[in-house]
């Protein structure tokens, strides 16, 4: 994904929750919020998975879970989940 596709998905999520904030209710707030959410969980299942394949891809290179926690800031443990995921 290009740097400009990710700000243009980061600016529309920005402008709603500036539009989700001004709404006069916590309970419309809330019930806002979770439609938003409930939106871009379709993403994350996709979005895990695709880690889940880059980070096999750099296994079966060699590199070893502490050279992959270290280039991806996350512990050892959690390269272990994605490649057991």
């Amino acid at each position: 994904m290009s740097i400009e596709a990710i700000r243009a998905i980061r600016a529309a999520i920005d402008v709603e929750v500036e539009r989700i904030e001004a709404l006069p209710t916590p309970t419309e707030r809330f019930n806002a919020y979770g439609v938003l959410m409930k939106a871009l969980q379709p993403a994350m299942p996709t979005c895990a998975e695709g880690r889940r394949r880059a980070v096999r891809e750099l296994r079966s290179y060699g590199y070893s879970l502490a050279e992959l926690a270290d280039q991806f800031q996350m512990s050892r443990a959690r390269v272990a989940q994605l490649l057991d995921g």
